[in-house]
């Protein structure tokens, strides 16, 4: 919960719509959910594939002192 607050609040200030969906493990959203996660991760590793260093991010470096 800590998390999605931290990045609720890094995405507000960077002018990013957040929506979120909370879903029980058996309910009908979890093989949404999982697809959204794998996908997340595929868009990691291209990303990486192609050069760019997702942490470099400044969002990803202020959810770090977010969390930290």
């Amino acid at each position: 919960e800590r998390t999605s607050v931290a990045v609720q609040r890094i995405a507000d200030v960077a002018g990013v719509k957040v929506s979120e969906v909370t879903a029980d493990a058996d309910g009908d959203l979890a093989p949404f959910a999982q697809l959204v996660a794998r996908m997340d991760f595929a868009a990691v590793y291209l990303a990486l594939a192609t050069g760019y260093d997702p942490a470099i991010s400044p969002h990803v470096a202020d959810l770090r002192e977010a969390l930290g």
